[in-house]
């Protein structure tokens, strides 16, 4: 999945305004429809529309960072129905949508329609997320 870091997590980092880190904050991956475009300015998951997060996924669990890439186990969500999913975003997870810090969106390889059955993401090699760069 292509990878598109969201700002605002660099500057929130840089600031020390997520204590602990990434390495001690829960993440979730939130399945998004068609409709959210990425803003260079969004830095909370209020920015997207409630109507167009289709699914979350459970807190994403064994993150390392080997090498400045993040990487964690696969991504799980249960029972997802709803519109079409053509993107996620991975956010913080430590209350409600005005204060969980978006940090990066992917784009799908291709569209997804849910049918109200588990899904599970597995990451590529490329790891979750990179900072410094597109893994």
């Amino acid at each position: 999945m292509a990878q598109q870091v969201y700002q605002m997590i660099t500057e929130a980092l840089a600031r020390g305004l997520i204590p602990g880190g990434l390495e001690q904050t829960p993440l979730t991956l939130v399945l998004v429809a068609e409709g959210y475009v990425y803003g260079a300015g969004h830095e909370f998951l209020s920015s997207v529309a409630a109507a167009d997060r289709i699914a979350t996924s459970m807190p994403l669990r064994s993150k390392t960072f080997p090498a400045g890439v993040m990487a964690a186990r696969k991504a799980i969500f249960v029972a997802v129905s709803g519109a079409a999913v053509t993107q996620a975003v991975l956010c913080t997870s430590v209350g409600n949508a005005a204060a969980n810090r978006l940090v990066a969106r992917y784009d799908l390889p291709a569209p997804f329609a849910p049918t109200g059955g588990d899904l599970t993401i597995e990451w590529d090699a490329d790891g979750v997320l990179s900072l410094s760069g597109t893994p």
